[in-house]
């Protein structure tokens, strides 16, 4: 800051406004990224629900898509179904133990 004493008026009034015009530039500039970020979260935030919602709806189609299996005898019959799935039976009639 020595150099500072060999300044003129004007000169040191140019320099404190230069100072505070950098000071402001700052503070607009953290002003921004704080802005920047916070936008940035709330869109990943957003992005997290809206594939939550989708992954959601994809299941619930995949429910309405499952095989479903009818198995009809004009004469009683013993029969024996045997099933290797990977999940559980969502509906059975009459009720499958």
């Amino acid at each position: 800051m020595d150099e500072e004493y060999y300044l003129t008026e004007e000169q040191r009034i140019r320099l404190e406004i230069e100072k505070e015009e950098k000071k402001k530039l700052k503070k607009e500039a953290g002003r921004r990224w704080r802005w920047l970020r916070g936008a940035a979260i709330a869109g990943l935030i957003l992005l997290v629900v809206i594939f939550c919602l989708i992954r959601q709806w994809e299941k619930s189609q995949d429910m309405h898509r499952k095989p479903v299996i009818y198995l009809y005898s004009e004469e009683t019959a013993e029969v024996f179904v045997r099933l290797e799935l990977d999940g559980e039976l969502t509906t059975t009639y009459p009720k499958y133990p």
